[in-house]
């Protein structure tokens, strides 16, 4: 049975602000990232606040600023963090860097397992049209993201606040000028930052 890739970008929250489902299972998630209309936004120059599927986002008050997380499949960007490769002793910095990477990764998973958790369709088999798949996955998500509102009654209440993330700082002082024109630029400077607010 053919499979579908369902891409998002979660928030801290479990929000999913960003969603794009049809692609076939066999093109991969570096490829379905690269044909979608938020890769295309944010090679455009636009911020994560300003791209498609972020219209609710306000723009950064401070020097911080959203950016992706991404595995090792992803090709690094100015917008996009991927791990230090490597093995790293305890006081190194990249290591720091990297363990907080995949804290803050995991509320992605997370926010698939409320999803899935929530939605138990998602999990089995569909032999139905893809079109008409493809908007049962978009009204869960949605009605995902109205379950995660603040002061919901449906929220799930076994969540805390401790697993609420910060965002992460931008790589200039501007939130409204142009990204970092390198990706190494900005993790090293998260790196950084997170070294001096340990």
């Amino acid at each position: 049975m053919p499979t579908s890739i369902l891409m998002a970008v979660a928030d801290a929250n479990y929000r999913f602000t960003y969603v794009s489902v049809g692609e076939p299972g066999s093109v991969g998630d570096a490829a379905t990232f690269a044909r979608s209309s938020l890769a295309a936004e944010l090679h455009a120059g636009r911020h994560l606040h300003r791209a498609g599927g972020f219209p609710h986002s306000k723009p950064p008050r401070s020097r911080f600023r959203p950016y992706l997380l991404g595995d090792a499949a992803f090709k690094a960007e100015s917008f996009l963090l991927k791990l230090f490769t490597g093995s790293y002793n305890s006081n190194d910095p990249r290591r720091l860097f990297n363990l907080t990477h995949c804290r803050m990764r995991r509320c992605v998973e997370n926010a698939f397992g409320h999803l899935k958790g929530a939605f138990r369709v998602l999990c089995k088999p569909c032999t139905q049209d893809p079109v008409f798949l493809m908007k049962v996955v978009r009204v869960c998500v949605a009605l995902h993201n109205v379950r995660k509102l603040p002061d919901d009654p449906f929220q799930d209440s076994d969540f805390t606040q401790e697993e609420r993330l910060a965002q992460i700082p931008s790589a200039g002082d501007n939130p409204d000028t142009s990204f970092s024109p390198s990706c190494v630029v900005v993790r090293n400077y998260l790196m950084d930052y997170l070294v001096k607010n340990r």
